[in-house]
Protein backbone atom coordinates (compact mmCIF):
# COMPACT_ATOMS: atom_id res chain seq x y z
CA UNK A 1 0.00 0.00 0.00
CA UNK A 2 0.83 3.61 -0.18
CA UNK A 3 2.21 4.28 3.13
CA UNK A 4 1.41 8.21 3.11
CA UNK A 5 -2.17 7.73 1.34
CA UNK A 6 -3.10 5.16 4.19
CA UNK A 7 -1.31 7.49 7.04
CA UNK A 8 -3.87 10.55 6.00
CA UNK A 9 -6.90 8.48 5.17
CA UNK A 10 -7.10 6.79 8.52
CA UNK A 11 -6.08 9.99 10.45
CA UNK A 12 -8.83 11.64 8.07
CA UNK A 13 -11.42 8.99 8.60
CA UNK A 14 -10.92 9.20 12.55
CA UNK A 15 -11.23 13.18 12.37
CA UNK A 16 -7.82 14.10 13.89
CA UNK A 17 -5.69 17.01 12.78
CA UNK A 18 -1.84 15.91 12.51
CA UNK A 19 -1.11 17.29 15.83
CA UNK A 20 -3.72 14.86 17.60
CA UNK A 21 -2.62 11.80 15.20
CA UNK A 22 0.62 12.44 16.16
CA UNK A 23 0.11 12.74 20.33
CA UNK A 24 -2.10 9.53 19.92
CA UNK A 25 1.19 7.90 18.13
CA UNK A 26 3.57 9.17 20.17
CA UNK A 27 5.18 11.12 17.93
CA UNK A 28 6.08 14.58 16.53
CA UNK A 29 3.38 16.52 14.49
CA UNK A 30 6.54 16.92 12.23
CA UNK A 31 6.90 13.34 11.49
CA UNK A 32 3.26 13.06 10.80
CA UNK A 33 3.85 15.33 8.02
CA UNK A 34 6.94 13.68 6.74
CA UNK A 35 5.52 10.66 6.14
CA UNK A 36 2.34 11.78 4.79
CA UNK A 37 4.29 13.63 2.38
CA UNK A 38 6.48 10.65 1.10
CA UNK A 39 9.69 12.29 3.23
CA UNK A 40 9.85 9.40 5.51
CA UNK A 41 8.34 6.04 6.38
CA UNK A 42 8.06 5.08 9.73
CA UNK A 43 10.16 3.12 11.62
CA UNK A 44 9.04 -0.38 13.07
CA UNK A 45 7.74 0.46 16.48
CA UNK A 46 5.61 3.63 14.60
CA UNK A 47 3.85 1.15 11.91
CA UNK A 48 2.98 -1.32 15.40
CA UNK A 49 1.69 1.67 17.13
CA UNK A 50 -0.54 2.68 14.25
CA UNK A 51 -2.12 -0.50 13.23
CA UNK A 52 -2.46 -1.71 16.77
CA UNK A 53 -3.89 1.78 18.28
CA UNK A 54 -6.58 2.17 15.36
CA UNK A 55 -6.96 -1.41 14.88
CA UNK A 56 -5.91 -2.09 11.52
CA UNK A 57 -4.86 -4.94 9.68
CA UNK A 58 -1.35 -4.80 9.08
CA UNK A 59 -1.74 -4.83 5.33
CA UNK A 60 1.79 -5.85 4.93
CA UNK A 61 1.27 -9.26 6.83
CA UNK A 62 4.82 -8.77 8.42
CA UNK A 63 5.72 -12.64 9.28
CA UNK A 64 9.18 -13.84 10.58
CA UNK A 65 9.53 -17.69 10.93
CA UNK A 66 5.73 -18.26 10.73
CA UNK A 67 5.60 -15.78 13.68
CA UNK A 68 3.91 -12.52 13.57
CA UNK A 69 6.02 -9.93 14.15
CA UNK A 70 4.96 -7.80 17.46
CA UNK A 71 6.65 -5.02 19.83
CA UNK A 72 5.31 -7.46 22.84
Amino acid sequence: PDIPFFFRAVRKFHGLQQIEFAKTLQVSQGTISKIESGHMLPDLGLWFRFVALFSIKDPFCLYCDGLELSEE
